[in-house]
Parts: structure tokens; C-alpha cells; sequence
């Protein structure tokens, strides 16, 4: 079953009706505007649109300017690794392996003693929304490690370690983080890492969802 339609000269998308009749199948089966499913199965679809578009760019003009080229590689793999941990987080909720939180932090505070060596630590917590439990927020790296921890996909850990390549890479949207020559965009983004990354979000993707061929059209 291809899940993708083909590209033509003018760019056109899957269409999300498409698309959305493999993702309920995951991700809740009901039309209701206003639940998190819903929300989520929409968010998945547009980003997953915006990276057949991607990929059309990078692929329809070989003579593009290589810097432009590079900045394409990159949004195509933040873009994959944001649908990717969508979905970690769907099955962890899912499988009620997120925490509810009644209370979140405010703020941190450290007292010196006077006349003393000793420090008194204190963290400072208010009610969330009166009191309603919310699902707590996890870092990435925590969201993957708790996915690992759970054998949410298996226990193929060489498959846990491009995760964790993928997510270093996403990380490189902050782009002052890059402190020597060989981490700027420039010199970390190319086509064998675009399409390491690109076969590694496909091959998750089509698992999750059951797909036998999808594949991004070219």
C-alpha cells in the first residue's frame, strides 16, 4: 500500500483525509475538536506534508545554492524528529507512562547561613490551574530515555542510538550552541546525513502506523 501520491511539476501534498485514515488508527478514532487526539493526528499530518515538501525542494534543483541546500537537510530533520517525538510521547501517555502534576516549580532559591559555610536550597512550587492534575513535561532526552527504559519500540538499542543522533542533531536549531568549526550547519548538515535520518524517520514511521511502503514520493 503506497501511502503517498506521486509529485508532478507543480508541488501537491498527501492529502490529509489521506493521511489521517492510517493515523487514527494509532492515535484515537474520533472527530472531536477539542481532544488531544485530534489535535495531534492534525499536527502530524501538516508536519508530514511539510517534509514531503522538503524533500521535493532538495530533490528538484541539483544546482541550488549549497548553503540553501544545507539549511533544507537541516529543517527536513528537525521536522522528522519532531513528528518521531510526537509519537514517543503519544505511546507514553497512552500506555500512562507520563506522571500527572498538581504542582509545578516557580523558582529556585539558595540562602547562605549567616556566619556559616552552609547553604539552604529551596524550591519554590504553585498549584497548576487550581490544583488539575496536568501531564508533567519532560526534556527530550528525558521523553527518549523513558522511552528506552519502557521498550517502547522494542529493545534494539542500535535503533535508541539514532534517536539519540537524531535528537543531537535537532538540538542544532539553537544555533549558538556551536562552538567549533566542525559543528556549524554548514559542516554537520549533508546528503548522507539527510538521508541517514530520512531513512531512519521512514522506517519509524511506517512500523508505528503498520504501512508496508511510504515512502516521501521523489
Amino acid at each position: 500500500m503506497n501511502t503517498i501520491t506521486q509529485l508532478h511539476t507543480t508541488f501537491s501534498p498527501t492529502p490529509t483525509d489521506t493521511l489521517q485514515n492510517y493515523l487514527w488508527k494509532k492515535i484515537d478514532n474520533t472527530w472531536n475538536s477539542e481532544s488531544y487526539e485530534y489535535a495531534l493526528r492534525k499536527n502530524i499530518a501538516y508536519y508530514f506534508q511539510y517534509l514531503q515538501y522538503l524533500d521535493y525542494e532538495i530533490n528538484r534543483d541539483l544546482s541550488r545554492h549549497v548553503v540553501i541546500v544545507k539549511m533544507l537537510y537541516k529543517t527536513f530533520i528537525i521536522v522528522a524528529f519532531s513528528i518521531i517525538e510526537a509519537l514517543i510521547y503519544h505511546d507514553l501517555k497512552k500506555k500512562n507512562l507520563i506522571k500527572k502534576e498538581e504542582y509545578e516549580e516557580i523558582g529556585k532559591y539558595c540562602n547562605n547561613i549567616q556566619n556559616s559555610d552552609l547553604r539552604i536550597n529551596t524550591i519554590v512550587f504553585k498549584k497548576k490551574n487550581d490544583g488539575v492534575l496536568l501531564d508533567e513535561f519532560l526534556k527530550t532526552k528525558d521523553l527518549f530515555r523513558r522511552a528506552k527504559d519502557s521498550d517502547l519500540f522494542g529493545n534494539d538499542s542500535g535503533l535508541y542510538s539514532k534517536f539519540n543522533g537524531m535528537r543531537k542533531l535537532r538540538d542544532k536549531v539553537h544555533i549558538h550552541i556551536s562552538d567549533l568549526q566542525k559543528e556549524t550547519d554548514y559542516n554537520m548538515f549533508n546528503k548522507e546525513v539527510y538521508k541517514r535520518n530520512k531513512e531512519t524517520f521512514l522506517y519509524i514511521y511506517s512500523v508505528y502506523f503498520g504501512l508496508e511502503d511510504l515512502t516521501l514520493a521523489i
